[in-house]
């Protein structure tokens, strides 16, 4: 007997089959003749990326079998598991030991296996059948060499496949996506890509694990292997690159210039003026990220407006780069994702604040933005500078206050805000739909004391009745006492970031009450837990009893609060 057994939102399936009658559809309950049924059974058991039971599931009867088969070839991560499903007297598994050199790192030399599968034989016509045609049902490909337990094709192995399918024959039909992870002692694989490549084929990802000084005739195969891309796959709208690798933005830039039908482009380590002009005139075009770019490096001639269609831009670079870009988009656009992440290599200068918030006021539609993100400095940035009087002022937050349907604000600047309350009570009136806020202030940088109080926090408990995680540096003298308000609870919000807010013992008791009180089922933290210094040990410490002291106000408040429900529910 064979069983499997399925929880479907309140209908329980369960199908029972004798050994004998396998695939066989006469013994089939009638109720999984429905695809809809099937196709939820289905949802169910992929839910959890656990292939065995859908494998289980198909192997059941012809009609499951039928149905269900697709799901198991959409995605494979090689070749490997299309070459045994040819004659296992066709190919063998030989193990090869690979010298990798990292002498250059701390890592040495490093000896690792690969298990590669090889033909010990002719391929005739009979080998084919399977393997045509379940790599017909191959959508997309994720190549991750090396890493994977299972054995890979050699590239001798790709030869051989090719020039037994006829040599004009692809492998992979109905290919859609292919996710490309090489590393230098891969690189014959960069020869077996052309075979795979369909007409269907609209997605690329093309990374690299690359060594600090790669050997120069791999330098060369990959950067003319990414000049021929837009040959290889004229077809393509999706396209990121994420190499690692000095000498690049050439070839890339040339690839990025021979597609006329791009959606999405993801090139974080830049392109060139070329091809940021061929970019910013693409009709079709609504996600762009991209990184490493100079402001010398855009061009003066933009297509205007540029990017017409837009919808997701993000930008790992400088605020004076991404004025310029910004500015160069109609205006009104449909923006609904910008996200900005500063540079690596300098300090914006804080006067750009405010030209930045006045261009993206002007820029984005106020419908249509719901995901800012403002960084002027990159999180990789650790150079301490104490120079003080360098706040953003918090009136740069004015001309965002339009942005009504505004889902998630990030604001972080490396010298930090001067944001008050006042402030921050006109962001949660003029933004009440914000599900998380984020204001970032570095300060370990000796700013000293923050101008935000914990009446910032009623406010946005108060205005904003869908946030769910909040992030900020607040002062923490002076907490309000809630019995003298109005009471304002807000049970959505699940994660209070407090950053570097600072406390002390006395301050514990009020801080617990009060986050008890206006934010029962949040989770606490802040940096000082993170810190190792006795100083700054000892303010975790006292951060720590807050977290305790509110979670046992607030459980005490709800248990009150359900026996006087009871009690009024009985009489």
């Amino acid at each position: 007997m064979f069983g499997i057994r399925y929880n479907v939102i309140d209908i329980t399936v369960s199908v029972v089959f004798c050994s004998h009658c396998s695939y066989s559809s006469s013994n089939m309950h009638p109720c999984l003749s429905l695809p809809e049924i099937v196709s939820i059974i289905q949802f169910y058991a992929l839910a959890e990326n656990k292939d065995t039971d859908v494998i289980s599931l198909l192997r059941t009867c012809r009609s499951l079998y039928a149905l269900l088969l697709p799901s198991i070839w959409s995605d494979i991560s090689s070749l490997t598991p299309l070459l045994m499903c040819m004659p296992e007297d066709l190919w063998v598994v030989e193990k090869r030991v690979l010298v990798w050199d990292l002498s250059q790192s701390i890592l040495g030399l490093i000896e690792l296996i690969a298990r590669y599968q090889e033909f010990k034989r002719e391929i005739r016509q009979t080998d084919w059948p399977r393997f045509v045609k379940h790599a017909a049902l191959v959508q997309r490909v994720g190549f991750q060499f090396r890493w994977k337990v299972l054995a890979l094709p050699s590239p001798l192995a790709y030869q051989v496949l090719h020039v037994a399918s006829g040599g004009g024959r692809t492998l992979l039909p109905n290919l859609q996506s292919i996710d490309f992870i090489v590393s230098e002692k891969d690189r014959e694989h960069l020869a077996s890509f052309p075979l795979l490549i369909g007409p269907n084929l609209k997605r690329l990802s093309l990374k690299g694990f690359i060594l600090l000084n790669p050997e120069p005739a791999y330098s060369t195969l990959l950067l003319s292997f990414i000049h021929n891309l837009p040959r290889l796959c004229p077809s393509l709208t999706h396209i990121e690159f994420g190499l690692g690798l000095r000498g690049t933005l050439e070839a890339v830039s040339t690839a990025l210039s021979g597609w006329s039908h791009l959606t999405s482009v993801h090139a974080p380590d830049g392109f060139s003026s070329d091809a940021f002009l061929h970019l910013s005139g693409l009709q079709a075009l609504s996600c762009l990220h991209f990184g490493g770019i100079l402001a010398a490096n855009i061009p003066s001639n933009l297509h205007t407006p540029a990017f017409p269609c837009l919808t997701n831009l993000k930008m790992d670079v400088s605020l004076d780069v991404a004025h310029p870009v910004l500015k160069s988009i109609g205006h009104s656009s449909t923006l609904t994702v910008l996200s900005i992440l500063g540079s690596n290599t300098h300090i914006a200068d804080v006067s750009m604040w405010a030209k930045l918030t006045d261009t993206i006021a002007n820029v984005c539609s106020s419908t249509s933005l719901h995901w800012l993100e403002i960084c002027d400095t990159s999180k990789e940035y650790m150079e301490e500078v104490t120079m003080t009087g360098l706040k953003v002022h918090g009136n740069v937050i004015e001309p965002l206050l339009k942005f009504t349907h505004l889902r998630h604000l990030t604001l972080s600047a490396y010298y930090g805000f001067d944001f008050n309350d006042d402030h921050i009570e006109r962001m949660a009136q003029a933004l009440p739909k914000l599900q998380n806020l984020e204001i970032g202030n570095n300060w370990s940088l000796g700013q000293g004391r923050p101008e935000a109080t914990f009446l910032s926090l009623l406010h946005l408990a108060n205005h904003c009745r869908e946030l769910n995680e909040l992030s900020m540096t607040l002062d923490t003298h002076d907490i309000p006492n809630t019995s003298n308000v109005v009471k304002i609870s807000n049970n959505n919000l699940h994660v209070l970031d407090l950053q570097y807010s600072s406390i002390s013992e006395e301050d514990v008791a009020p801080a617990a009450y009060f986050l008890s009180d206006v934010f029962p089922l949040s989770s606490i933290s802040n940096f000082y837990e993170r810190l190792s210094s006795e100083e700054d040990r000892i303010v975790g410490v006292y951060w720590a009893r807050v977290r305790t002291f509110a979670k046992v106000i607030a459980d005490a408040r709800k248990q009150e609060l359900e026996r006087v429900a009871s009690r009024l529910t009985r009489a």
